[in-house]
């Protein structure tokens, strides 16, 4: 018989959750829910869960952001341009900031960095004023940098070349210059010249000398652009110092030689002293009584004169001079020369005769060991100087005349404790 609609059948009881006895099936461990079987947590833990992967994928991004929060500004800082270490340098030099120059120039042998000094700078005109970065060109870890500088009324340019350096794969590229060529001054300073003045600055030469060639005589210095005045400073008074005007280009990281070529002038002081001296040897030639008129050249007769024939019994009178010549021949010698008029007066005449004779007397002149000007036989009459040194310093002390150059005791001309070095 079937059953009856208001029978009801016998269901399964439903767990709730909390009050559930120990063995029934809503409590019961392992069994199955109303959601399906439970898992244990320790499974949980030992499977790739998606909840666990998007823990990690979180905790991984956090990472890498906090170590680009780290570095970046540390890269930002230390990463420059090889333009930036150009300008730097260019910096350096306007404001005359000569120790960071110094660390940039090249260390030359072949010159001295002696007057690479901010007062030597600072006593220079027409320098690096102001520039410009006209292009940077990199190659495989190499840069280079061309500007144009700027002076008061100059403009050149400059080049220069830097390598790129780094500590490790992840290091910032560090930019390093290669040592900047600068100007050099090569100049050989007359014999007795022991210093030199850049823009008023006293350097003894032998600071200016090459390192290479220690024993050579020449000055060999770098220069940054500008205007120098160089001065050759001597102690006699007969003697100007030599100076001139040295204009370096404006220009840097090239090769640049300037060669100079200097000389020991006559001070007025010394111009006035042989003129003195060779218009008394004039004088001497035409107030003689000397029928040849020993000592002097005759030149040609004046017109109206007796031709320049010796004459007796008689005075040689001198009537005038000309302007006198000084050309100078070598260091610390000088050809002198005056020209003047004499007329011959016969003993007991009251007058002269008409017209007269040019005279002209020619004369070496030099300054001697002891520092004064004396007047020798000209050098065209084959006659022999030399120059004297101190055997103890090397140093050059003057000219003296060999009177007989085959006289091994020739060089006693110099004066003790001088040696000779023949002209």
């Amino acid at each position: 018989m079937p059953p009856r609609r208001n029978e009801r059948e016998r269901g399964r009881t439903l767990s709730i959750g909390w009050d559930d006895a120990p063995g029934t099936l809503g409590g019961a461990p392992g069994g199955d829910g109303p959601s399906g079987p439970r898992r244990d947590p320790a499974d949980e833990r030992s499977a790739g869960s998606p909840r666990r992967r998007r823990l990690l994928l979180l905790g991984t991004a956090c990472a890498l952001v906090l170590v680009l929060a780290l570095t970046l500004p540390r890269l930002a800082r230390d990463q420059s341009g090889p333009e930036d270490v150009v300008v730097d340098l260019l910096q350096a030099v306007v404001a005359h900031d000569l120790a960071t120059v110094r660390e940039h120039v090249e260390d030359s042998e072949s010159s001295s960095g002696a007057a690479l000094t901010a007062e030597v700078l600072d006593g220079a005109t027409g320098g690096i004023r102001d520039f410009d970065i006209r292009g940077v060109e990199r190659t495989a870890g190499t840069a280079t940098v061309t500007v144009d500088l700027f002076g008061d009324r100059r403009r050149g340019t400059g080049t220069f070349t830097l390598q790129g350096i780094s500590d490790g794969p992840f290091s910032p590229v560090r930019w390093q210059l290669e040592p900047v060529r600068l100007p050099e001054l090569r100049l050989t300073p007359p014999l007795g010249v022991h210093q030199v003045e850049v823009s008023g600055v006293r350097f003894a030469a032998e600071e200016l000398q090459a390192p290479s060639t220690p024993d050579s005589a020449e000055v060999a210095v770098r220069l940054l652009p500008g205007t120098y005045m160089i001065a050759l400073p001597v102690e006699s008074p007969w003697l100007e110092p030599a100076r001139m005007r040295l204009s370096v280009p404006l220009t840097l990281g090239a090769s640049t030689d300037m060669v100079a070529d200097v000389d020991i002038g006559l001070s007025e002081e010394g111009r006035q002293e042989l003129e003195y001296l060779i218009t008394t040897r004039l004088e001497e030639c035409g107030t003689g009584s000397s029928p040849a008129l020993d000592g002097c050249t005759i030149a040609d007769p004046v017109a109206g004169g007796g031709g320049g024939l010796a004459r007796e019994n008689g005075t040689w009178t001198l009537t005038g001079a000309t302007p006198i010549s000084i050309v100078s021949t070598r260091d610390y010698m000088w050809a002198v020369s005056a020209t003047g008029t004499a007329r011959f007066t016969p003993d007991g005449a009251e007058s002269p005769d008409p017209g007269g004779v040019q005279l002209q007397a020619l004369a070496q002149a030099y300054l001697d060991p002891h520092g004064d000007l004396r007047l020798g036989p000209s050098a065209a009459f084959g006659t022999m100087y030399a120059h004297c040194h101190d055997a103890e310093t090397g140093r050059f002390t003057g000219v003296a005349l060999v009177e007989d150059p085959e006289d091994t005791a020739a060089g006693e001309a110099c004066g003790d404790p001088s040696v000779i070095e023949p002209e």
